[in-house]
């Protein structure tokens, strides 16, 4: 059951309205503060703080496990969430802001879109409450879900997961679906987004990449938090508050101004909102039932593997071999053949010496133990030697792919076949088969890396696989999905530039992302979208040329910038900006080359200035 409760507000008249909508497994109170008794809910805060404001909470069921209760699928739950708005009078014709956390912006979002659709065909009253919402506070919500969700369904038998958890499972297509739509819909919405930085007991919850909704020209904020607290302000100095309480007054009632005749503050008291338990009996007790013969029969198998008997009769090596296929069975029988051929020509090792010594005691459980560890022991050995080779082939592929395309795109496949979890070897092809033109080739290596990289959360990593998934697309004509690419990979290096301004790792790639960016939309025709991304490549080229002026790496990338500027102003018909940028950027070029005669690059980039502006000049 959904319901709305009014925790605070004021006797005259109410100039905006909040609501708060919890998360999985939250409460309606409990959720927005740190503990039931004292002044800790923060509601209330922004209610007294801010006069005219009227707060409220919404409580709805979403446990994260049948265990504790029953949930709606999130379409389910947004319809009946809906219907308790739409039935509050209170609410009508005023401006709205919800406040989130968690799966309770994913609620509201999928609240807003079934109010659309019931506008759409003429609904007064979805209508008008559309046009009351004003903004939306996200708070650590799972815009592509989240990998405990994903976690919890694969422990389906044991955990049980409600229909909520199951909408928040990592990359779920629907919560994709609904995150494009809301990109798409919500250009007349004021947003505040904050995010989680610290792990709780289970980690991050909800990470950096699925926080951010991707919205335009919105920030996410991370804030000191774990995934609980976060939503829990300690008092009203506590960033998460203050930034929703500045948003609220600039953003929504836009004024500075907070006199005025609103009457007398009224904190209300709080009705009881008891949990509701779960009312499946018989499903629960055969699942009990069911995990506990599950139980027994593990506990059973661990005894006898921890408290093997002595003997087991007297056995042969053949028999010592059979053991050893059944224990392996993801290797073929050729390969069982082999390993056992490979023992017996290893005699010397005193380990299968006494493997054989007990088999012929009839001691098979130990020769058994010792046949698998000196098989692990050899596996081991394999193991390394296949990195290593593996290295060796990514060494040869590195070198060969300037010469020969082809044989280093060899090379590479022997790389990663060798050694599948190494990034570079899945880098190295992605760049190779983009180059050599099998691009479904290149795109498969790229997402592999992407997915190795997300496995540790290595942001910058994923931003690379990013580009290089843009290029494919770009190759391949896909303009508008190359641009997506380009923009999810900018936002992941513009959140590490600005976590560390002096990081002039991060400053170059910042500008490659913008340079991408810049050159899907000259090709796209979208000149003054174009011009804003080169301006802003150009900006931080110039930042890394001035502190570094030595650098000649660096004085070309500014150059290459003038001169992206200029292309871009020419097509546009300002003449004398192209030419000025074209200017600059060869004045740097001359520079360079006379300081290195030698560069093979240099005369070239030259040539290319000369014949840019020798165009404009005619």
């Amino acid at each position: 059951m959904s319901r709305l409760t009014k925790v605070a507000g004021w006797g005259g008249a109410t100039r905006v309205t909040l609501v708060f909508v919890h998360g999985l497994g939250g409460h309606a109170y409990d959720t927005w503060r740190q503990r039931a008794e004292g002044d800790t809910f923060w509601p209330v805060w922004l209610a007294r703080d801010i006069p005219g404001l009227t707060a409220w909470t919404l409580a709805y069921e979403a446990p994260p496990t049948n265990w504790f209760g029953t949930a709606m699928p999130i379409q389910d739950r947004a319809k009946n969430v809906l219907e308790c708005l739409l039935g509050q009078r209170e609410l009508r014709g005023l401006p709205l802001v919800f406040v989130c956390h968690s799966l309770g912006g994913l609620v509201v979002k999928q609240v807003l879109r079934a109010a659309d659709g019931r506008r759409a065909y003429g609904d007064p009253e979805a209508k008008a409450f559309l046009d009351s919402v004003k903004g939306i506070v996200f708070i650590a919500t799972p815009h592509t879900g989240s990998i405990q969700a994903t976690l919890l369904d694969k422990l389906r038998l044991i955990a049980w997961p409600s229909a909520s958890t199951v909408d928040l499972i990592k990359n779920n297509a629907n919560l994709r679906d609904l995150n494009v739509w809301y990109r798409n819909w919500s250009g007349a919405i004021r947003h505040k987004v904050f995010y989680e930085k610290q792990g709780a007991a289970v980690g991050i919850v909800v990470g950096d990449d699925s926080s951010d909704p991707g919205l335009l020209h919105v920030d996410p904020v991370g804030i000191d938090a774990d995934h609980l607290q976060i939503c829990k302000p300690a008092d009203v100095s506590d960033l998460v508050y203050t930034r929703t309480r500045d948003f609220v007054v600039d953003e929504i009632i836009q004024t500075s101004d907070l006199s005025g005749n609103y009457g007398t503050f009224l904190a209300c008291d709080l009705p009881e909102l008891p949990r509701t338990r779960s009312s499946k009996f018989a499903p629960i007790a055969l699942r009990l039932a069911f995990l506990l013969i599950v139980g027994l029969v593990t506990f059973k198998g661990l005894q006898a593997i921890l408290f093997p008997p002595d003997l087991l009769g007297q056995a042969t090596i053949e028999q010592i071999a059979s053991a050893l296929r059944e224990k392996s069975p993801r290797l073929t029988p050729t390969q069982i053949d082999q390993f056992i051929q490979s023992l017996r020509e290893a005699r010397g090792d005193p380990s299968f010496e006494r493997a054989v010594e007990e088999a012929k005691k009839g001691n098979t459980r130990i020769a058994e133990g010792i046949w698998l560890q000196i098989y692990e022991d050899r596996k081991k050995e394999q193991q390394k030697a296949q990195k290593e080779q593996a290295e060796a082939a990514r060494n040869l592929a590195a070198s060969a792919v300037t010469n020969n395309v082809a044989q280093g795109l060899s090379w590479y496949r022997e790389a990663t076949a060798l050694d599948p979890d190494n990034m570079a070897g899945w880098l190295g092809l992605g760049d190779a088969a983009l180059i050599g033109g099998t691009l479904e080739e290149s795109a498969r290596a790229f997402r592999q890396y992407i997915l190795l990289a997300r496995l540790p959360r290595i942001e910058r990593e994923i931003a690379v696989g990013l580009i290089g998934i843009g290029d494919v697309l770009r190759a391949q004509g896909n303009l508008p999905a190359a641009l997506d690419s380009y923009k999810a990979s900018l936002a992941i290096r513009d959140r590490l530039a600005k976590a560390d301004p002096g990081n002039a790792g991060w400053q170059r790639a910042l500008f490659v992302s913008h340079n991408k960016i810049g050159d899907v939309l000259r090709a796209q025709g979208n000149l003054p979208a174009a011009l804003d991304s080169y301006k802003a490549s150009l900006a931080i080229a110039d930042r890394l040329a001035k502190a570094d002026p030595g650098n000649a790496s660096w004085q070309r990338d500014l150059a290459l910038s003038h001169g992206r500027v200029g292309m871009v102003e020419a097509r546009r018909g300002a003449h004398d900006s192209a030419l000025k940028a074209l200017q600059e950027g060869r004045d740097i070029i001359a520079r360079l080359k006379a300081q290195a005669p030698d560069n093979a690059t240099l005369p070239k980039d030259l040539a290319w200035f000369d014949s840019q502006i020798a165009a404009l000049e005619r």
